[in-house]
């Protein structure tokens, strides 16, 4: 506006006072944003030192984390995951979210998250490791609410006990039913308010994924239905228990591309099958994953027939991937009673099976992949997970 008002007229001494004002307040402001910007830099490396730079790697465990930060300036919040083995072979797991932004959320979460990581050497009871950890928060930070949820999964595996600290519950998959876990509790910084509840507990069996987040994983797309119900379509696809990396697929298929709010995943996959991962386009890491997929049937005893219809199936259905859907490809592995179901995941675009025949041209190099899957598999299953691919399951 300025530039066009004296386009119009000549330039006099008496505009000076009013230039000089526009410079002053164009200098604050640029001042403001550099500070904001650095805050929000100090914020995002406190934050990402204090989460676990060491997820551990226990027997019968798989875990997989993400931290996405928010886009926006200034929103960087106090979000954390962590997961800690204990020496009786118990694994201690925790989520949490400090109200606030920035700096000082930051340093909060980091106290935190390591006060509830010291807890459990001497106490070994989830509620009275949040007490403690709230008891701690009140003494340093007597202003500051958190939200948290912690639990402590069994050395042999087989229970889950757990408290919350009115944080998002928790969502166990199992067989493709959804189980919340319900506990009761006040945030941090609130809980002298009341007396607090029990701890609970609740049995897992092997193949459980157990799916931990911070509120930015539904309110990342500013529509809680929305992101409630992609996050459930997520969680009940069977994507989750196939995946060696749940976590980031439920990222995918929550988040937008850019966040305002921070959001932390954590899930706690029970038993450790065999899995692979490649990208579609790397040849020699496609060919190497086979032959270690042979080796793995070979070397659980499987007899030269079933060994055979899996490589195949596996190669006519990599071949499938690299010609339709470049990037990111898993394949898992898990034992039935009778045989065996393969697994590939992939980042293509949804398509649907339907019976298909050899091409009528004899030498044409497309057109036998899906056919020769259908008749060497006993089942073959496809389901296209929005936002993130199609997932393939096939019985041997």
């Amino acid at each position: 506006a300025l530039v066009a008002y004296y386009a119009q007229r000549p330039f006099d001494g008496a505009d000076v006072p009013l230039l000089e004002e526009v410079a002053a307040r164009a200098s604050i402001a640029m001042e403001r944003a550099q500070t904001l910007e650095r805050e929000r830099r100090i914020a995002t490396t406190l934050q990402q030192a204090s989460l676990p730079s060491l997820i551990p790697r226990p027997a019968g465990i798989r875990f997989d984390t993400v931290y996405a930060p928010a886009d926006e300036e200034g929103q960087v919040g106090g979000d954390w995951y962590d997961a800690i083995e204990l020496d009786d072979g118990s694994v201690v797991v925790s989520v949490g979210d400090v109200t606030g932004r920035g700096i000082q959320a930051a340093i909060i979460m980091s106290k935190v998250r390591h006060a509830m990581g010291a807890v459990p050497r001497h106490e070994t009871d989830p509620t009275k490791i949040l007490d403690s950890a709230g008891w701690f928060l009140g003494k340093r930070y007597p202003d500051a609410i958190v939200t948290a949820f912690v639990g402590i999964v069994s050395p042999d595996r087989s229970i889950l006990r757990f408290a919350n600290a009115g944080h998002p519950l928790p969502i166990l998959w199992r067989d493709g039913e959804l189980i919340e876990l319900h506990a009761r509790g006040l945030p941090l910084g609130l809980r002298n308010a009341s007396a607090p509840e029990s701890s609970q507990a609740i049995d897992l069996h092997d193949g459980d994924v157990l799916v931990l987040f911070t509120d930015g994983l539904i309110e990342g797309r500013r529509d809680w239905e929305l992101g409630e119900r992609l996050l459930r379509e997520v969680l009940s696809s069977g994507v989750l228990t196939a995946s060696v990396s749940p976590a980031k697929i439920i990222a995918r298929a929550c988040l937008p591309a850019e966040v305002h709010d921070d959001v932390a995943i954590l899930t706690v996959s029970l038993g450790d099958g065999p899995s692979w991962t490649f990208s579609a386009d790397d040849a020699r890491a496609a060919v190497d994953a086979r032959g270690q997929f042979v080796e793995f049937l070979r070397g659980a005893h499987c007899d030269d027939e079933l060994v055979d219809r899996a490589e195949l199936v596996f190669g006519e259905l990599l071949g499938n991937v690299v010609r339709h859907a470049p990037g990111p490809v898993e394949v898992s592995f898990e034992w039935l009673k009778g045989g065996g179901v393969l697994h590939l995941i992939d980042s293509g675009t949804s398509f649907s099976l339907v019976e298909t025949h050899l091409p009528d041209d004899a030498f044409s190099d497309v057109g036998r992949g899906l056919f020769i899957v259908q008749h060497l598999a006993s089942d073959l299953h496809a389901e296209h997970v929005p936002n993130c691919g199609n997932h393939i399951r096939v019985v041997l």
